[in-house]
């Protein structure tokens, strides 16, 4: 009778068991597929808009010097393609502009932001340069003459276009600053030529 009694619980657990199995296999197949498709997922939208989107790193640095005949500006620009494709430079749009600041009327009395000419010079930069390859870093000095007298200080805007993208780095420079220093060091001497 025992033997009765588990042969028919085994016969009962052999008739479930195909459909449980069946149910089993099939919830994790659905994992599986769920890891795979978030994992590619989170390839496309991550790494690979991270890595093969066109990408570059503009930075400008600038100083005043004061020449015999003339002020002049000096730019050092320098742009870096930190992408993993190379980018195509748009000569339409790139350039650097120059926006002298406008003078205050009367005395200042609290601090105030400084206002830009809205009118610009602009330079044509890299004209040897189609484009940036990956990992790769390109450079150019440029000088500027300025008009005389010069504006007390300048805005330079270094502005790199490529198809849908630009990109753009803004700095400032204070000429009156930068050419007290170049004439005096501070202590009544010269500045001695070469590089600071």
């Amino acid at each position: 009778m025992l033997y009765i009694a588990n042969l028919a619980i085994f016969a009962q657990e052999a008739a479930q068991a195909p459909w449980r199995s069946n149910i089993e296999a099939i919830k994790n197949i659905c994992e599986i597929g769920g890891i795979l498709v978030g994992g590619l997922w989170t390839y496309l939208n991550y790494f690979r808009g991270r890595i093969y989107k066109s990408r570059l790193e503009p930075t400008v640095t600038c100083r005043a010097e004061m020449g015999a005949t003339c002020c002049c500006l000096v730019v050092f620009m320098q742009v870096k393609c930190a992408g993993s494709a190379q980018v195509f430079i748009d000569r339409h749009g790139t350039g650097l502009m120059l926006y002298g600041q406008l003078p205050r009327a009367g005395n200042v009395s609290e601090p105030k932001e400084v206002r830009w000419a809205q009118t610009f010079s602009a330079v044509n930069i890299f004209p040897n340069h189609v484009w940036v390859e990956a990992g790769e870093v390109i450079s150019e000095q440029v000088m500027i003459e300025l008009p005389n007298p010069p504006a007390h200080a300048y805005k330079v805007r270094v502005k790199l276009n490529s198809g849908e993208y630009s990109w753009t780095t803004i700095t400032t420079v204070n000429v009156d600053h930068d050419l007290t220093k170049e004439s005096n060091n501070g202590n009544g001497q010269p500045v001695p030529n070469g590089p600071q």
